[in-house]
Parts: C-alpha cells; structure tokens; sequence
C-alpha cells in the first residue's frame, strides 16, 4: 500500500518538486549573482509593482481589485472554501477501521 500517513510506494511526484525548487533556487543565484536573497526581493518589488499597476483604474474599466487579491492570496493564502453537501445525503457517511485477525479467517 504505502507508508502510513504518505502518499504510495514508488511515487515520485515529492522528487519532482524538489527537482523544480533546486532549478529555482540555482536561477535566483544566478539572478543575484550569488545572493538569494537579493534575487528574490527584486522579484517581490516587481510582483508588487504588477500587482498595483492591475488595481489602477482605467477610463474602459474603473478600479480593479484583480492585484489586490493577487497580493493578498501570496500574503495570506487563498481563503478557503468550504465544501457542503446535501444534508440528505453526507460526503461522508462512515470511516470504520477494523482489525483483523488472519489466523481465524478462511482463505476464500
């Protein structure tokens, strides 16, 4: 099946991601020439910056709160939404964890 609490034997996808932050990390170093930091806070200067030039308003469309929110989601996260069923029928009905022992079962 797979480890307790994790995704199933084999998967690869968590290497994957790694993969990808390593490549990020090797461009912000190049980017900053050695400093991470300094590459990032460039960035987050022109992410601000995109994201006010989306809230300024325009004769064709007025105001926008489009960057705002864009901001906001990187600040604080998306906010959540909640998942409601129909009280007739739950998500979800039972969770029932049973041991068994082999020992007294029949092999079918």
């Amino acid at each position: 099946m797979g480890e307790a609490g994790g995704a199933p034997l084999g998967n690869k996808n968590a290497a994957k991601g790694r993969e990808w932050r390593n490549a990020i990390n090797r461009a912000l170093e190049k980017r900053g020439n050695g400093d991470r930091t300094k590459a990032l806070d460039e960035l987050a200067e022109q992410f601000l910056e995109a994201a006010v030039a989306m809230t300024a308003s325009t004769e064709k469309r007025g105001p926008s709160i489009e960057g705002l929110r864009e901001l906001a989601d990187r600040l604080d996260g998306k906010a959540t939404q909640q998942i409601t069923g129909d009280p007739d029928a739950p998500l979800v009905h039972k969770i029932e964890r049973v041991i068994i022992d082999s020992s007294t079962t029949k092999d079918a």
